[in-house]
């Protein structure tokens, strides 16, 4: 599970459309809105190309009945996505578009919205939050609305946070930063923020989304190796860890290979024994493994036993030899 991308939006009324582009297939989008109608409005944020998102929680604030609330599309298709979000009330709201490395793992991926809203008191006042965790290396995704200026998140007990950036909510005046953490354990995790501007008492709210890794991603699969008899050939894979180091295991159809284990495999084929064989790859970290697509090894051979092969060649009578090239596959 990794943070990949984010952008942000706000209106002064009417649907808004945050949008990301390069977003990767089997990804998950996650939406964080500041609803700044008094907790009034509710949402159905759609996105362009897979539909609807499902809401994950909500929190509305004491202080003065803002609601925040956390949304998510998992599996989503590569390429450019817009989510239009449309409230029931035409009002102020902004919020933060998230895509994150994880694929669709249905509904008990441990996911929940998480909130709190006590401010500490004075100015840079230093206020502490709780979030919890079902496994280790749950990414957790926090956005804070501040009423009075930037807030900075730092290191609690036990979370230390990046920063994704923030902007002031043209509509409702409110700064908004988004940051997230990684969960070193299960359970109870602590992390901290502050206000930044000097005078008056801290007025902010904060929601956090802890998402549940469920095992590494692949962003570049294997493909097939077109080779002539005698030749090596190279096998590549690219994962993405969700927790931990990856480890790689490369197998065939008789089963797996002895020493393949990084994320290349180098080899000579056997022809023509190979040409019925197939490859694939398992990428393991600390919460899981997922597998690669098949590939095979497609050998070119001559058609004309005249012909000496390989080349070079050094008769005029093989001069129309790469012309009677065939790739070979039996099934």
């Amino acid at each position: 599970m990794a943070f990949i991308q984010a952008t942000h939006y706000s209106v002064a009324s009417g649907n808004g459309t945050p949008a990301l582009t390069g977003v990767g297939a089997g990804h998950a989008l996650y939406l964080l809105i500041d609803d700044n109608q008094a907790g009034t409005a509710t949402f159905t944020p759609t996105d362009s190309v897979n539909g609807a998102l499902t809401q994950v929680g909500s929190y509305t604030s004491a202080i003065d009945n803002t609601r925040f609330s956390a949304w998510k599309i998992e599996n989503v298709s590569s390429g450019s996505h817009t989510v239009t979000v449309v409230p029931s009330v035409s009002g102020a709201h902004g919020g933060w578009l998230v895509e994150v490395s994880t694929v669709a793992s249905g509904s008990n991926d441990g996911e929940a919205g998480q909130a709190l809203g006590s401010p500490g008191s004075g100015a840079n006042a230093i206020t502490s939050g709780n979030f919890t965790t079902t496994v280790a290396n749950d990414l957790i995704l926090t956005m804070c609305g501040d009423v009075n200026g930037l807030t900075t998140f730092h290191a609690g007990s036990n979370l230390t946070y990046t920063t994704v950036g923030s902007f002031v909510d043209s509509a409702g005046g409110d700064t908004m930063t988004l940051a997230y953490a990684t969960a070193p354990s299960a359970g109870t995790n602590a992390g901290q923020w502050t206000d930044s501007t000097n005078g008056g008492s801290d007025n902010y709210v904060v929601i956090a989304v802890a998402i549940q890794p469920i095992g590494p991603s692949i962003t570049s699969q294997p493909t097939n190796q077109y080779v002539t008899p005698g030749n090596s050939v190279t096998f590549s894979v690219t994962g993405v860890s969700s927790g931990g180091s990856l480890t790689y295991q490369w197998y065939n159809e008789q089963g797996s290979i002895v020493g393949a284990t990084s994320s290349t495999y180098s080899f000579t084929p056997n022809y023509p024994t190979d040409a019925t064989n197939s490859w694939y790859v398992i990428v393991t970290d600390s919460n899981g493994s997922v597998t690669s697509n098949t590939v095979e090894v497609i050998f070119t051979v001559s058609t004309n036993p005249r012909k000496r092969y390989p080349p070079p060649f050094t008769d005029p009578a093989d001069q129309d030899y790469l012309s009677e090239l065939t790739l070979i596959r039996w099934f």
